[in-house]
């Protein structure tokens, strides 16, 4: 059996040809992945301008005195709902559960449980199971009832309204901004 022993030089521009094939290809999934959110970024906003998707606004006013984004006590941002939805809606204990359940024994537990999960209502009220809780939903945003982080923004970000999405961990509304920019989109 021969065997082709290559040249040195012939090695080299096997790898260079290789480098340079894993380089596009890595371009090439970069800039799908851009292309990606762009259009998902651009789809989300066009929804948005239709009144197809409802997003929460984070409202940021500066005081007249202050300088560029340095803030004093008059700057504020405030979070504006467009309209309460089960993701952004406050739950609470429900009063009537809990004053019926202090009384019940363990058994009666169980199958009070065990009816609220089949019917996911009592007393004609829609229930949920949270926390080991039997919660009710309000009718309220979780961002006007608990705290948020909305004023870590009032440095970064000039007057007006900023799309915002909500999350809630451990009783606190983290405000994430929603990036409407065309900015690093292929062109």
């Amino acid at each position: 059996m021969i065997r082709r022993v290559d040249s040195l030089r012939d090695i080299r521009l096997r790898m260079a040809e290789h480098n340079s094939l894993a380089r596009y290809h890595q371009r090439i999934s970069r800039e799908r992945i851009l292309g990606l959110a762009h259009v998902r970024a651009t789809a989300r906003r066009i929804r948005i301008e239709l009144g197809l998707e409802k997003t929460h606004l984070l409202r940021i006013v500066h005081d007249a005195e202050s300088h560029e984004y340095d803030c004093h006590d008059g700057c504020e941002a405030d979070v504006i709902c467009p309209g309460v939805v089960d993701s952004c809606r406050t739950w609470w204990e429900c009063d009537t559960c809990r004053i019926a359940r202090r009384a019940m024994t363990l058994d009666q537990l169980e199958d009070h449980d065990e009816q609220l999960y089949a019917a996911g209502e009592a007393h004609g009220v829609d229930h949920q199971r949270i926390d080991g809780v039997w919660m009710t939903p309000g009718t309220t945003c979780l961002a006007y009832s608990l705290e948020s982080n909305a004023g870590d923004f009032v440095d970064e970000l000039p007057d007006g309204d900023h799309m915002v999405d909500l999350d809630y961990d451990d009783g606190y509304v983290h405000l994430h901004l929603i990036n409407t920019a065309t900015e690093g989109a292929p062109q």
